[in-house]
């Protein structure tokens, strides 16, 4: 794997004997062209620059043609301990990401930033491809609208294929496969790693300038879902239009038993009924105004909790409406497996 950053050589990077020999001074008004030269040659911190002006005045003053040798090592030394305080990563609960800046050496340039993410760990579980990939790709690449080149390690091609829409709205280039590129490439800036909300389905608009609404909205955007906000059913003046009922099955645990019978319930409250597999992560794309209605299996403290973080709180920024339902004991089939007085519910 053929990939590296290599720092270009850059006026700011010689050092103060190199600018020095250029100027070759021989009497106290070139040594000032010296100091001009020495202070303007270097894009440095005040910092630095105040170390640059102590190490000139001692050059000055100095009957020698070239500053001290351990004057010149003191003033490197202090350039390359600034350039290391820069903090180019941040650490944060559940997210890392790195943004070093500067010129690469390369056999090939892009004008645009890139940013490096792995598509192994949470992909293959719809919850958290969106909670941990999807949302987090959105918060990082969005404001670069577009003009960015997404770098893969890991490379899942039907995790690829699955978000296919979405990627292709996020950046206008094709993705590049980290492990399998041999190329060295070049980019002013790099993110290595994804910015994320540490609450699940969430965005803080705070702290990051977008809202899970706007990436509901770009969403929606990516798979050209036309309808923004949900019919209201007292405004329906033709019969033929009926509003839109998802049942979310399971077809293993937690799943209902009677799907039929909710769906003949729902067409006669008039109702047009769809029943489906998928997760309730979908949420994301329902228009505004819909509602969400969560049926909370019995299960105790742990499963209230999971549907109230997972799903309850994060619709409160959503502009979706939520109903919940709490399955009582003497509906679950779980008393067709234990008694009543079994220890288990307790």
């Amino acid at each position: 794997m053929g990939w590296r950053w290599l720092p270009l050589a850059t006026p700011s990077s010689a050092t103060a004997d190199d600018r020095i020999v250029q100027k070759n001074p021989v009497n106290a008004t070139d040594d000032r062209n010296v100091q001009k030269t020495i202070v303007n040659a270097t894009r440095i911190s005040p910092q630095m620059a105040k170390v640059a002006d102590n190490a000139t005045k001692t050059l000055i003053n100095d009957t020698s043609i070239s500053p001290p040798k351990a004057e010149a090592e003191k003033l490197e030394t202090r350039k390359v301990e600034l350039e290391q305080e820069q903090p180019l990563c941040v650490s944060e609960a559940r997210t890392e990401y790195c943004q070093p800046q500067g010129d690469i050496r390369c056999t090939k340039y892009h004008s645009i930033p890139a940013v490096i993410f792995s598509t192994a760990g949470y992909t293959g579980n719809h919850f958290h491809e969106f909670s941990d990939i999807v949302i987090p790709l959105f918060l990082t690449c969005r404001l670069f609208n577009g003009q960015v080149q997404l770098i893969i390690t890991d490379k899942k091609s039907w995790w690829i294929s699955k978000h296919q829409a979405f990627l292709k709205k996020l950046s206008n280039y094709e993705i590049i496969d980290i492990d399998r590129d041999d190329e060295v490439h070049c980019f002013s800036k790099v993110i290595i790693g994804l910015k994320r909300y540490h609450k699940e389905l969430s965005i803080d608009p705070q702290k990051y300038s977008y809202s899970i609404k706007d990436f509901m909205e770009f969403l929606r955007s990516s798979y050209s879902l036309k309808r923004v906000g949900a019919i209201k059913i007292r405004d329906i003046g033709n019969k033929s239009k009926k509003p839109r009922l998802l049942i979310l099955s399971r077809k293993t645990s937690r799943s209902f038993i009677n799907t039929n019978q909710i769906t003949k319930m729902a067409k006669g409250l008039g109702f047009r009924v769809i029943v489906h597999g998928a997760g309730l992560t979908n949420i994301l794309f329902l228009p505004q105004n819909a509602i969400f209605i969560q049926v909370v299996p019995f299960g105790g403290m742990q499963v209230e909790w999971l549907a109230t973080n997972d799903f309850a709180r994060p619709l409160e920024n959503m502009n979706i409406k939520y109903l919940e339902y709490k399955i009582r004991l003497e509906e679950s089939t779980l008393i067709q497996q234990y008694p009543l007085d079994h220890m288990g519910y307790s």
